[in-house]
């Protein structure tokens, strides 16, 4: 079963999903942290998603004022079961909100992964650090 997690229930189960979410993040392009959602969920523009095994930190976004769902870090160990639920929670979620489309943010494997989903990869970015 999948759930959102806020306010004292959140802040009270943090100490466990932390880890979770920073092992994400490690994969990711740095431009956000554990504590930087943590916040943003217990301010309502972020969502943390929880189920056995696994945690999803959704976020609000705005692109030229449509508002989107973000999936900024998401880890579960049953990813290849849990992932047709997972996703569909969270693109009806997305639509019920008001979301126009759902946006992933993550390493090259989730193109392959989500392909079979319906999502594109409608741009690359790169970086190079200074």
């Amino acid at each position: 079963m999948i759930r959102m997690l806020g306010g004292p229930e959140l802040a009270d189960q943090w100490h466990k999903l932390k880890p979770l979410v920073e092992q994400s993040l490690v994969h990711g392009s740095g431009s956000v942290t554990s504590h930087g959602l943590f916040i943003q969920c217990l301010g309502a523009v972020a969502q943390c998603w929880v189920r056995d095994g696994g945690v999803c930190i959704t976020r609000y976004e705005y692109n030229e004022g449509n508002k989107q769902l973000a999936i900024v870090a998401c880890t579960d160990t049953n990813w290849f079961n849990q992932g047709p639920e997972i996703m569909e929670l969270l693109e009806n979620f997305a639509r019920e909100t008001g979301c126009l489309k759902t946006v992933v943010y993550g390493r090259k494997g989730w193109k392959k992964v989500l392909e079979s989903y319906g999502y594109s990869e409608p741009f690359t970015t790169l970086t190079k650090e200074l």
